[in-house]
């Protein structure tokens, strides 16, 4: 319901992403609620960020040694 009423009072952009949360709702077999809401907005929200440089590298949580025993490095 609040989003029909959104998209009859607010702008096209609104009305765009409106209809692109439906249609990602469709395609990924979910339901209106706030959790689908926000992965769509992760989802669509990572296309549009742009970086100056790379993110920050972080530190490991294991000691050398556990991480060639994991093969991450």
């Amino acid at each position: 319901l609040v989003f029909n009423k959104m998209g009859q009072t607010v702008s096209a952009l609104t009305t765009g992403t409106l209809m692109l949360y439906k249609r990602f709702i469709k395609h990924k077999s979910l339901t209106h609620n706030l959790d689908s809401f926000i992965t769509f907005m992760k989802a669509s929200l990572t296309h549009l960020i742009i970086r100056k440089r790379p993110p920050p590298g972080q530190l490991s949580l294991f000691s050398g040694r556990q991480t060639v025993k994991l093969g991450i490095i």
